[in-house]
């Protein structure tokens, strides 16, 4: 259990991280995507923009230092996931497609894969939460690190896999 536990923990933090990340390198095109979207003022883009990417980093090194209880900025993290969820799946309702740049792809419309990954990211928080902090043992930070880097990847980039299955069954 300590090794799933980890693995989550450590998961979200390099998904919150990598999407902060992207958000700055392409900040132009996710403020953009704001009022594009979601109808953000477009006053508001470049703020909004700056201060969702800070709020994603900062969740993101607190998972990933061993300062302060795990479980806030997991509880953090389930909330902040929860209501971009929420507003995303809200505005397809109200307005119809929506392009999210929330890991730095260009112009690209959310989809069912991009559901699917949220959902897997708020099981894992959940799981996180109710279950009792436990510590890792210090000779197995690095792999837990490494294959949760692997596994936020693969998250990332679930949209590819299935757009990869769909045109493979095009050709059978």
């Amino acid at each position: 259990m300590e090794l799933l536990l980890s693995l989550c923990r450590y998961s979200i933090a390099w998904l919150f991280l990598i999407a902060a990340v992207s958000k700055l390198i392409n900040k132009n095109a996710f403020s953009h995507s704001l009022v594009e979207s979601f109808g953000m003022p477009e006053s508001l883009r470049t703020v909004s923009a700056l201060t969702i990417a800070t709020l994603e980093s900062s969740i993101a090194w607190w998972l990933f230092s061993a300062l302060g209880s795990a479980k806030i900025a997991m509880t953090l993290a389930l909330s902040m996931m929860a209501m971009f969820s929420l507003v995303l799946v809200l505005t397809y309702l109200w307005r119809g497609p929506v392009t999210c740049n929330c890991f730095g792809e260009q112009r690209r419309t959310f989809s069912i894969a991009d559901l699917a990954r949220n959902a897997i990211m708020i099981c894992a928080m959940s799981l996180y939460l109710v279950s009792p902090e436990l510590q890792l043992q210090s000779s197995m930070f690095m792999p837990v690190l490494s294959i949760a880097f692997v596994f936020a990847v693969v998250l990332i980039h679930l949209h590819e896999a299935t757009e990869l299955l769909t045109k493979r069954s095009d050709y059978d």
